[in-house]
């Protein structure tokens, strides 16, 4: 099967980084439930949300603070070692998806990567996709994809119609149930 995975909120645990860069930056607290543009409640505006993403995307000082959600790089491993044809399809582009690249390199995965820019649909480059996970519900609405998955966090738990998964473990399940091996 042909996986596309999102980066930022499934393998890279970026509402983390997030967290500590918001500290950094403007010296305050920003929840797991508050990162998200349309979740701020006031923590920071949306200008500094804005600084925040772009902060973390491109900035070579806190990449190597990047952390993976638990069990990704094993997972994609596993997926990979099953026969399975898996892809990065993310919102970074130029220097933020070589910084992405990098990092799952460093971490041992080396997969293709498609960048489509920030707030741009992912439609096309999951065209080929039997299988796609994102942690925003907004950007799975508009694929064509035969199998979606939600990966959950604080900040979309109000998003409905969506096949979730919680962890890595879950989607690995999942990836058997509809089609195990290539």
């Amino acid at each position: 099967m042909k996986i596309g995975l999102d980066f930022d909120g499934v393998i890279h645990n970026s509402a983390k980084l997030k967290s500590r860069v918001c500290e950094d930056l403007y010296g305050k607290q920003l929840p797991l439930e508050n990162c998200d543009a349309t979740k701020l409640n006031g923590v920071i505006s949306l200008e500094h949300y804005r600084e925040l993403q772009e902060t973390v995307a491109s900035s070579e000082k806190y990449a190597k603070f990047m952390e993976a959600i638990p069990e990704a790089i094993e997972t994609i491993k596993k997926l990979i070692a099953d026969g399975h044809n898996v892809s990065v399809v993310t919102a970074r582009i130029n220097n933020k998806l070589n910084i992405a690249r990098t990092w799952l390199k460093e971490q041992g995965v080396e997969i293709l990567f498609e960048g489509v820019g920030q707030d741009r649909s992912k439609k096309e480059k999951c065209e080929e996709c039997d299988v796609y996970i994102d942690d925003t519900a907004k950007l799975l609405e508009d694929l064509n994809v035969k199998h979606k998955f939600l990966f959950s966090w604080p900040y979309n738990t109000d998003k409905e119609g969506f096949n979730r998964v919680n962890n890595w473990s879950e989607f690995y399940e999942e990836i058997n149930k509809i089609g195990g091996t290539k």
